[in-house]
């Protein structure tokens, strides 16, 4: 058994995390809001975006200490973040952002030092770092060129970690992440499959953001989730993309909703192309464990999890 603690535990990838792997490590979780009632593990209310004087982390690094597993490995798994992939670049926000993100990473960073954590998994972002606009395939190491404050502050977070890596004995894996879907009742809307089928249920009009052709590695909150449990129990460390093995083009996804939801009507707000078919290989080789593209076979899943909450 191992000491997981989650900064950020209320997103919904984190939560689908908790409720698969309560019972099999000591799970601590920290967030600004309360942890949904059934689901409660260790939680700990506290704002790692602010910054906040020394003394404050070392009582928050006693509290996590008193409620752990005596003797055993505290790994951290970084999963707060200030903002999105399409958060508005205005430079008023862009700062706000920027402020919370280092405040997340700083105190992470001094509070991994008082807990004498052994590892922090971060959460990155495949479309945030990579360059979107280059049909190339990206490995971890060809492809880098961020776009957006997101994914500069993302590959800003990245470069911080490892620097504290080189400087302790602490472990960095970081997970570069590509597009992510499941259904939650809570955020019905997280994800285009979740967008576009939760509009054309309210027979709104489907708005489309990037050419049909683009095509992305989606991969289901479960294979996460599995991702994460691999990545506390195992030794891994380094970069890795974070993805299916195959990409999907978003017109498949568009006829997969038209066949589950007849008659829903589309308006096409952009055409730009983006390239993000990442390559896998590496967290393969690492760990002998590929992720297949089922975005497609998990969609009728999705689609009557999505009806019976509302009410449909």
């Amino acid at each position: 058994m191992k000491n997981i603690v989650i900064i950020g535990s209320n997103s919904v990838i984190s939560r689908k995390f908790i409720k698969e792997n309560k019972g099999k490590n000591k799970i601590i979780e920290i967030s600004r809001k309360g942890a949904p009632g059934k689901m409660r593990t260790e939680h700990i209310c506290f704002d790692m975006s602010i910054r906040h004087i020394d003394k404050m982390l070392v009582e928050l690094s006693e509290r996590i200490v008193k409620v752990g597993k005596k003797e055993c490995e505290t790994i951290i798994l970084l999963m707060a973040w200030s903002g999105t992939l399409r958060t508005s670049s205005l430079e008023r926000e862009c700062e706000m952002h920027y402020s919370n993100n280092i405040n997340i990473v700083d105190n992470t960073i001094l509070l991994a030092k008082l807990i004498s954590a052994s590892k922090i998994v971060f959460l990155s972002s495949a479309g945030g770092v990579y360059n979107n606009k280059k049909a190339i395939k990206k490995t971890e190491t060809t492809g880098v060129g961020p776009e957006t404050p997101y994914g500069m502050q993302k590959l800003e977070t990245e470069k911080r970690l490892f620097t504290l890596n080189e400087m302790t004995n602490i472990k960095i894996l970081n997970l570069r992440l590509t597009c992510a879907y499941g259904y939650d009742e809570k955020v019905p809307d997280q994800g285009v499959l979740n967008k576009w089928m939760h509009e054309a249920m309210k027979g709104n009009i489907i708005s489309v953001y990037n050419s049909l052709e683009t095509s992305l590695n989606y991969i289901s909150h479960e294979q996460i989730s599995e991702v994460l449990e691999i990545s506390v129990m195992s030794e891994i460390a380094g970069t890795y993309n974070i993805g299916s093995c195959s990409t999907t083009r978003l017109a498949e996804i568009l006829e997969c909703v038209k066949m589950l939801i007849p008659g829903i009507k589309i308006k096409q707000m952009g055409s730009e192309i983006r390239y993000l078919d990442i390559d896998t290989s590496k967290f393969e080789h690492a760990t002998g464990r590929r992720f297949e593209s089922l975005i497609i076979e998990d969609s009728t899943r999705m689609y009557r999890e999505m009806k019976r909450t509302m009410g449909c």
